[in-house]
């Protein structure tokens, strides 16, 4: 870093302000130039979230040829407050009218009085202009004082949740995830009433493939997979642990073709070691230490080279207890 270089030290600001705060010392626009204001804005909000400029998300997503290397968008900026937006060369992006407009409106509530610190934010008359290949101008950023009241977000305890998954094949899968989201939650229910605990204060039980989340407007076709999700809020975390506990229950009492909950996976490796170089005690083994066991001496056709284990300890023959019968002989 340059000796002569700003640093900036901040709380959590709004994301756009990363790239206004930057444009205001470059151009030196003051604070109350609020349709300059507007426009950094606006060009750190369709900076901010990366590849969704550049044709992540896009409705039209077939238009985007890969998402493989999306690459980033690029703001060309200048003092007026117009800016072009592009992306690097050699990447898979897409920048176009579609995705820059898509991302303009993108979480913004109200496009004439988007809130922030600095700006009151205006952006219905936006022009978007594709002067190139992946090169839109964008102009008509307007601006206003910003209101005097700031948002802020607070994390209250609230209760517990809890959520399980798992998979459901075969024919008429969808409907047999439903009925076995809908009676695990019923037997979840009948086991907190049992312990003395009060009901849910919400469950979801969802068959992905359903369409529930569509309402009146579902179109829901016969389906050999579907996921159940299910998932609990309660104010007391010892409700939700007799709940995880019973769950795996539902892979035997449940519909047939339920999947097993996820498990760790585990790649086997195969060593061979001469028997007499190992020795038995209880249910424990020499600390590990940075010594290594000589290969076996003549291993058999078929069975690999050892290579020797950084984490074995070399032991003697005097050492070796056999607790079946006398030592082998050499």
């Amino acid at each position: 870093m340059d000796a002569g270089a700003d640093i900036v030290l901040t709380g959590r600001v709004v994301d756009s302000a990363l790239t206004l705060g930057p444009l205001m010392h470059e151009f030196g626009w003051s604070p109350d130039q609020f349709d300059l204001l507007s426009a950094g804005s606006l060009a750190g909000h369709l900076l901010e979230c990366g590849p969704q400029s550049t044709g992540g998300l896009l409705t039209d997503w077939t238009a985007t040829a890969s998402w493989a290397d999306p690459g980033f968008p690029l703001a060309i900026m200048q003092a007026d407050g117009t800016f072009e937006i592009t992306c690097a060369t050699g990447t898979d992006a897409l920048v176009d009218h579609r995705s820059v407009a898509e991302q303009v409106l993108y979480e913004i509530g109200d496009p004439t009085a988007y809130l922030l610190p600095d700006v009151t934010c205006d952006w219905s008359g936006v022009e978007l202009e594709e002067t190139g290949p992946n090169r839109v101008l964008v102009r008509g950023a307007r601006g206003r004082a910003p209101v005097p009241t700031l948002k802020a977000c607070a994390q209250i305890p609230d209760g517990f949740r809890v959520a399980v998954q798992y998979f459901v094949g075969g024919r008429d899968a969808v409907a047999k995830a439903q009925r076995t989201a809908d009676d695990i939650v019923t037997r979840w229910r009948h086991l907190l009433a049992a312990r003395g605990y009060g009901d849910f204060r919400a469950v979801t039980a969802y068959a992905v493939g359903s369409e529930q989340a569509y309402g009146a407007h579902a179109r829901a076709t016969p389906s050999r997979e579907s996921l159940v999700w299910v998932s609990a809020h309660h104010d007391d975390a010892a409700a939700l642990r007799l709940a995880v506990r019973e769950f795996p229950s539902i892979g035997l009492a449940g519909a047939p073709g339920t999947g097993a909950l996820p498990a760790p996976a585990y790649r086997n490796r195969h060593q061979y070691f001469g028997s007499r170089r190992f020795r038995y005690r209880g249910n424990s083994f020499p600390r590990p230490s940075r010594s290594t066991v000589p290969q076996s001496r003549s291993p058999t056709s078929h069975r690999p080279t050892a290579r020797p284990s950084p984490h074995a300890v070399p032991i003697s023959p005097a050492q070796v207890t056999y607790p079946l019968g006398d030592a082998p002989s050499p």
